[in-house]
């Protein structure tokens, strides 16, 4: 999936309620067989059918025009018949057939999996917090303002989303 990612651009939804949800039936059905029991393997399934629908029905090639909304729902329909006939991996093959060939980024078959340095990564921690002084300073100005919300916020360590 992400060496067939990197080449194809995402299509914008519909502004219609109606078609939207014409158009993503499909994979509200896959996320929902997914969420029923993480457990089990019908739920790897609905997850895979929900990532292989969203880029069939969503993803187009560089340099198509936009997909029209009769678009759209027609490759929602293909998708769901492709499933129900057991035909969805030729309709992949077919989607992703020539994406190795367009110019890009290095595909992951080219990449030597020894020779990268996944060590090398940083791992991802809570940021640090300001040496004690500064953040008593900052809270008893703000406190002295009467922000006390925002003083007391400058009392705890950022959350690691905001960084």
């Amino acid at each position: 999936m992400r060496r067939v990612s990197r080449r194809l651009h995402c299509q914008e939804l519909p502004t219609s309620k109606r078609q939207q949800s014409e158009i993503l039936a499909p994979l509200i059905f896959a996320d929902h067989a997914a969420g029923t029991d993480p457990t089990c393997e019908r739920a790897g399934c609905g997850l895979w059918l929900e990532v292989i629908g969203g880029s069939y029905i969503f993803f187009r090639r560089p340099g198509v025009d936009c997909y029209t909304t009769g678009q759209l729902r027609r490759r929602a329909a293909a998708f769901v018949e492709a499933v129900s006939d057991g035909t969805l991996a030729a309709l992949w093959a077919a989607h992703v057939h020539g994406l190795a060939d367009l110019p890009g980024t290095v595909l992951d078959d080219d990449v030597d999996e020894d020779t990268v340095d996944y060590d090398g990564v940083q791992p991802a921690g809570p940021p640090a917090m300001p040496d004690l002084q500064t953040v008593a300073r900052k809270s008893a100005f703000l406190a002295h303002k009467g922000e006390w919300r925002q003083a007391f916020r400058a009392n705890t360590p950022p959350s690691p989303a905001a960084v």
